[in-house]
């Protein structure tokens, strides 16, 4: 069996660690294969020992950039969360043939409608106007009351934390660039193109989370090769909230297809 490369995205104000309990798990569970965990542009982290990348233009440049971490030889997996989903699933339409499959929680495809898109550019630059100062908490504290992660507030403190110390350790200049190049508003309308996907892809999305979750649904529906799983109990970050249940479905998916060539039926 070919080698298995599985690249992870995580999400905004996140951090490439985010992924390595699933990654631990793909290295161990699944023959022949490795996985890296990519930073996000701009999430490059104050205390990581990381090169500080020029950020990209627009959001194709950095699908772009994604993509050069596919290896010819093997079999090429995505694996992202809410913004690097939309970022994993742009890199497949714009690279298409490099990758194997892709499994994407909590994706948004874009915005169709220009209203809509216009009112989320204009709340894009609040978010950036809360990091004026340059400081990172005035939007931490912001973020963290919005309404889509109201489920999180039943998990251990610890836990929450520990997520605020990783938004924390971000230098605020580079995530309000990070806002500008790949925020929802910003992001292509990729709906239009999802009938070009023909390799397997996995959605999951949070029971509570009732937006994403009907995303998701109208994604999947007809769309052989797409399948749509929703995990119960939990909201817009089952990897947070549902670790074990997240890395299962990630792994058996994964399993499924990574003998499975391009060119056969799914």
């Amino acid at each position: 069996m070919n080698r298995v490369n599985v690249l992870f995205l995580h999400g905004f104000m996140g951090h490439r660690d985010f992924f390595s309990a699933i990654a631990t798990a793909v290295r161990s569970q699944i023959p022949n294969a490795c996985a890296t965990s990519l930073p996000l542009p701009g999430h490059e982290g104050l205390t990581d020992e990381l090169p500080i990348s020029p950020m990209p233009a627009m959001f194709d440049e950095a699908t772009t950039a994604v993509a050069a971490n596919a290896q010819p030889s093997a079999q090429n997996w995505l694996v992202g969360y809410s913004m690097g989903a939309r970022l994993a699933l742009g890199t497949l339409l714009n690279h298409t043939g490099q990758f194997h499959g892709a499994v994407l929680f909590s994706v948004h495809p874009g915005i169709e409608d220009p209203e809509q898109r216009t009112q989320r550019l204009s709340w894009e630059r609040e978010l950036q106007q809360k990091l004026d100062r340059s400081q990172m908490m005035p939007l931490i504290e912001y973020f963290e009351s919005l309404p889509v992660f109201d489920s999180q507030r039943r998990l251990p403190q610890p836990l929450l934390d520990a997520q605020r110390c990783t938004r924390l350790s971000h230098h605020p200049e580079r995530i309000s660039q990070c806002i500008a190049a790949l925020g929802l508003g910003h992001s292509p309308d990729m709906t239009s193109l999802l009938d070009t996907i023909t390799i397997p892809v996995l959605l999951i999305t949070g029971e509570l989370d009732a937006t994403y979750t009907r995303i998701a649904a109208k994604i999947a529906n007809h769309r052989s090769n797409i399948e749509h799983r929703i995990i119960n109990d939990v909201g817009h970050n089952p990897i947070l909230e549902a670790p074990q249940k997240s890395t299962e479905q990630v792994i058996a998916f994964i399993q499924k297809h990574s003998a499975t060539t391009r060119s056969s039926p799914h």
